[in-house]
Formats: structure tokens, C-alpha cells, sequence
């Protein structure tokens, strides 16, 4: 039976956790499209950021000195891309052990049709 999930009228339709080996990176694939999470250490930078990359049909947002113990992430939905004439968002939580360890959570959400 499913118990379908809806959030400020943006409908779940993928949330997960994984769990990661310090040099781990993530790839989720969407229907011909790739979602890559890579983590990266900048000891030039403070604090945490990230930025997204679209090569193709791959889109690679880096995550760079996600580090904090008690977690850091975007929860606000970011869109990312478009599945069957919608938004797609991402919304994404990490927490990182002090072996550089992590916890890996996302939602992934279908959001309001794309106007032409």
C-alpha cells in the first residue's frame, strides 16, 4: 500500500539515508539522468558550501568541508532539473563522524509543472 507524501504541495518521491566510508561519494539515477553528491576539503575556505555542475545529462553538486558533527545541509528544496514536465528539487542533509564517516539523508521532490 502507498501512502503518498506531499510537502508545501511538492510530492516526495524519493528520500533516503546511506551511509558513507570517509571518501564515498554518492550517485543517484533519475530516469537517464545522473545526480552525483561529491565531497571535497578546501582548507582555504570557512565553513561550508556547495555548488552545482551540469555536464551532460550529470548534474555534480559539490559539497565541500561538509565536517559538523550535529549535521549541515539544504532543507529548503533546491530544483535541480526537470522529470515529466516538473521541477525536480533536492533537499539534502549530511552529518559527518569524526573518522570523516558520514550520514547521507535527501528528499527528492516532483514540484509544479514546467512552464513553456
Amino acid at each position: 500500500m502507498a501512502f503518498p507524501i506531499t510537502v508545501s504541495g511538492r510530492e516526495l518521491i524519493d528520500s533516503k539515508q546511506v551511509l558513507l566510508s570517509a571518501n564515498d561519494d554518492i550517485t543517484v539515477s533519475i530516469e537517464g539522468m545522473t545526480l552525483r553528491f561529491v565531497f571535497e576539503n578546501d582548507n582555504n575556505v570557512n565553513g561550508s558550501s556547495y555548488r552545482g555542475n551540469v555536464e551532460g545529462n550529470t548534474f555534480t553538486m559539490s559539497l565541500i568541508n561538509f565536517k559538523s558533527s550535529l549535521g549541515e545541509g539544504v532543507l529548503t528544496p533546491l530544483e535541480i532539473g526537470q522529470l515529466n514536465g516538473k521541477r525536480l528539487l533536492i533537499s539534502f542533509y549530511v552529518t559527518t563522524m569524526s573518522t570523516q564517516e558520514r550520514r547521507f539523508e535527501y528528499n527528492l521532490f516532483s514540484g509544479d509543472k514546467v512552464s513553456d
